[in-house]
């Protein structure tokens, strides 16, 4: 257990990198521009989780607008 929370550990530290570089730059929107960053989280995350869960951002409008994420499970 002791790897996968190494694992996440870093994961939660490479997103807030991100976020922090995304920030500096000054020319990111207030949301999409970060969304890179989430979906790297996500995925850490979602790989340790049994089932694995898979992040896709920006999915298509089902009726309800366009969703930010939905969360799969991998088969």
């Amino acid at each position: 257990m002791a790897g996968t929370s190494e694992t996440l550990r870093v994961a939660v530290e490479a997103y807030f990198d991100e976020l922090k570089k995304v920030r500096a730059l000054g020319g990111g929107t207030r949301e999409l521009s970060y969304y890179p960053a989430l979906t790297n989280l996500l995925r850490a995350v979602g790989g340790s989780l049994k089932p694995k869960v898979f992040p896709v951002s920006n999915l298509a409008d089902r009726g309800a607008g366009h969703t930010d994420f939905g969360l799969y499970a991998a088969k």
